[in-house]
């Protein structure tokens, strides 16, 4: 399992504080825009992510006005609805991760592959697949 962001509850090394970072990065993605819909299902809101992070919280993170809502994926059975984003995280080297990315409320799964470049990651890759 990943550990968290230097904003979540826990103490975190230097390279953990790049996971809100990164979660920023995936659900602002214009790929994804488009099947939020927050302002057709208002239940959307706020976004539930569930992930294979630890991590409590990333408050600084929001979308549609509202901060994000983390849920680790060992939580799955008390969430309240079925309305969640689902982000795992693979570490591909030390430099590269995988973002799996599955919305089951709208049909889509994919995945975003970034690179730690300077002091930031960047997307170099993102695919969506509606099913």
């Amino acid at each position: 399992m990943l550990t968290g962001c230097k904003h979540s509850e826990s103490n975190q090394s230097d390279l953990d504080v790049n996971y809100c970072h990164i979660i920023e990065k995936v659900i602002n993605a214009p790929q994804l825009n488009d099947f939020y819909h927050f302002d057709l299902v208002p239940e959307r809101t706020p976004l539930t992510i569930l992930t294979n992070l630890s991590i409590k919280s990333c408050p600084k993170i929001k979308k549609n006005g509202y901060p994000i809502k983390i849920i680790n994926v060992k939580d799955r059975p008390y969430l309240k609805t079925g309305i969640y984003l689902e982000l795992n995280i693979e570490n591909k080297s030390n430099s590269l991760l995988r973002v799996n990315i599955i919305y089951k409320t709208e049909g889509i799964k994919g995945y975003a592959n970034l690179e730690y470049k300077g002091k930031n990651w960047t997307i170099t890759d993102l695919r969506i697949i509606e099913q």
